[in-house]
C-alpha cells in the first residue's frame, strides 16, 4: 500500500462510511481538485477539505469549531470521536504506527477537568504525562496551546487553534500535508 491515499480509496474507509460523509462543494485550486466534505450529524460544526492531486489526496484538512469541541474544563465525545477517527484513517500505519495508535487513543481517552470518567487502570491516569510528544497536541485540541506539529516521514501533522477571517469563529485545525 502506499503512503498516500487515493480518494476513492479514502470513500471506502470506515472513517468515510461510519460519519456518512457528503461531497458538498468542488473546485480547482492551484491545479488541484479541492473537495469539501461534511458529516451526517454536527454540519454546523464541522467542515473537511481534501487537496487531491492526480487522484492522491495531497492535503487533508478537518475543522472544529471551538465552542462544538470544548475546553480544558470539559471534551466534547464527539469532537474527540471525530478528530481520532479522522487520524486514524488517514495517517499510514507504515510511517510511525506507535505514534499514531498513542495519538489516536490519546485523543479518545482525553477528558476535561471537570468531565466524569470511571477509569479501571490508573495507568490511563497519568499516560499524558508520560508521552509529552502527544500530550502538545492533546492540549491544542483542549484549546490550551495554540499549535503543535511533527514531521512522519512524507507526512506533516499540524493541529492549531485559530480564528477564521471570514467568519470570525474560533476553530481547531487539523491538517495533514503529504510531502
Amino acid at each position: 500500500m502506499t503512503q498516500q491515499f487515493l480518494y476513492s480509496q479514502f470513500k471506502e474507509t470506515d472513517f468515510f462510511q461510519f460519519f456518512n460523509l457528503n461531497e458538498v462543494g468542488r473546485e480547482r485550486v492551484a491545479g488541484n481538485e479541492r473537495i469539501s466534505l461534511k458529516p451526517g450529524g454536527f454540519q454546523e460544526h464541522i467542515d473537511i477539505i481534501l487537496d487531491i492531486s492526480e487522484n492522491l489526496i495531497s492535503e487533508a484538512r478537518l475543522y472544529l469549531d471551538r465552542i462544538w469541541i470544548g475546553d480544558e474544563n470539559s471534551i466534547n465525545s464527539f469532537a474527540k470521536d471525530i478528530c481520532k477517527s479522522f487520524l486514524a484513517a488517514l495517517i499510514p500505519d507504515a510511517l510511525n504506527q506507535e505514534f499514531k495508535i498513542s495519538l489516536v487513543q490519546g485523543i479518545w481517552n482525553m477528558r476535561g477537568r471537570k468531565d466524569r470518567v470511571i477509569c479501571l487502570d490508573k495507568v490511563i491516569l497519568n499516560w499524558e504525562d508520560s508521552n509529552p510528544q502527544v500530550k502538545q497536541f492533546l492540549e491544542v485540541i483542549r484549546g490550551t496551546k495554540v499549535s503543535a506539529s511533527i514531521e512522519l516521514g512524507i507526512l506533516r501533522i499540524i493541529m492549531e487553534n485559530l480564528r477564521e477571517k471570514e467568519t470570525g469563529k474560533e476553530r481547531l485545525y487539523i491538517k495533514l500535508i503529504w510531502k
